[in-house]
């Protein structure tokens, strides 16, 4: 939507000007609402594309998917309007992501060769003795030896691609939602090492790279550093919004630029560091913003780890 070239009354006055323009443009057909649809149709093609093993075709389909998802936020980004995610600024953002997040997954990493996940595998039921000896010796005095045969035990191991296609399925939306989590080979280097326990049950050439780090990181100092990030994008954000609430700029008087707030006015005779500095703090604001969500995600389940261990 047009910014517009006067200052307005107040905040208030702008959004509900916003809305206006924006319902206006949409009955005049100008541009079209971002539905669920938009944002949701990009994240499932490459699950339907990663079905595909690549000996039944999946180098053809992988570029084909990649270019609809590619057209889809073509649309999404030019010619489609939401006022929801930061006036609209998500219906943007996250459909760039997809198509960086899509990419990666299909023309840049090969899912079958690249990509492992640990899960959890059942051992071979144990046996009541280490050989016949032992079994008769056991069936001859019930009294002192105890059936094992019912005692399972479970082991944790690296999973490929996998072959079955109720399994695969459960692998790729793991792989595709999961956005690089611990259970993955190319997990985010900032988890840290996996817990010895995990190490000793994995195998060995997985693990070169996690045993240079022996010590698994305390959650409660995880969750202190959390915390402590949440709080300080929070309070920068709040600096942030005062400082653009009092900037008309930030209102939508662009044209002609009208001059910064204090303590900023004395760069009014500088045009390009009234430019720098209002390039600064978006770049700010926008970092904040993205750590002050993502901080509540740890802060959660790691809550909850230390809750219910």
């Amino acid at each position: 939507m047009a910014a517009t070239s006067y200052p307005p009354d107040s905040y208030r006055h702008l959004v509900h000007e916003n809305h206006a323009r924006f319902e206006s443009f949409i009955q005049t057909g100008e541009v079209k609402p971002v539905f669920l649809w938009n944002l949701v149709i990009p994240v499932l093609l490459p699950v339907l594309a990663l079905l595909v093993p690549h000996r039944r075709g999946a180098r053809y389909v992988r570029p084909l998917v990649m270019a609809c998802v590619v057209g889809l936020s073509y649309d999404t980004i030019c010619h489609r309007r939401m006022l929801l995610g930061g006036n609209g600024y998500m219906g943007g953002l996250v459909p760039a992501w997809e198509c960086i997040w899509v990419a990666t997954l299909l023309i840049f990493r090969n899912a079958e060769r690249d990509f492992q996940r640990i899960e959890r595998h059942s051992l071979p039921p144990a046996t009541a003795g280490l050989d016949g000896d032992a079994s008769l010796n056991c069936y001859t005095r019930q009294t002192r030896c105890k059936d094992t045969t019912l005692e399972r035990s479970e082991t944790l191991t690296w999973q490929a691609y996998p072959q079955a296609l109720s399994h695969r399925l459960n692998w790729i939306l793991g792989l595709v939602t999961n956005m690089r989590g611990p259970e993955w080979n190319w997990r985010i280097s900032s988890l840290g090492a996996l817990p010895p326990s995990v190490q000793s049950q994995l195998n060995s050439r997985h693990n070169e790279k996690d045993n240079a780090i022996t010590k698994s990181n305390n959650m409660r100092s995880c969750l202190r550093s959390a915390f402590s990030t949440w709080l300080k994008s929070y309070l920068i954000l709040d600096l942030i919004k005062l400082l653009m609430i009092r900037d008309q700029y930030f209102l939508g008087a662009v044209y002609p630029p009208p001059d910064p707030p204090f303590p900023f006015h004395h760069l009014a005779p500088y045009p390009a560091l009234v430019h720098v500095y209002r390039c600064l703090i978006t770049g700010i604001a926008i970092l904040a913003a993205l750590n002050y969500v993502c901080s509540f995600n740890p802060l959660l389940f790691g809550g909850l780890s230390l809750a219910f261990p």
